[in-house]
């Protein structure tokens, strides 16, 4: 799960579900090992980051 770049991470451990900031994304956290699957769930605030980040 993404979050936004100022938001702090959940303070909340789920086994298998990973919490990170926009900002610190990369090709490693989103396809590990290089192979696509992994299941993202991206909260609206957090494309729009993405978006002013990357565009």
């Amino acid at each position: 799960m993404y979050y936004l770049l100022d938001s702090e991470l959940p303070k909340v451990s789920i086994d298998g579900v990973e919490f990170s900031k926009v900002c610190q994304l990369n090709i490693e956290k989103l396809a590990p090992g290089g192979k696509l699957g992994r299941f993202i769930i991206w909260s609206e605030k957090a494309i729009e980051d993405l978006r002013n980040l990357y565009i």
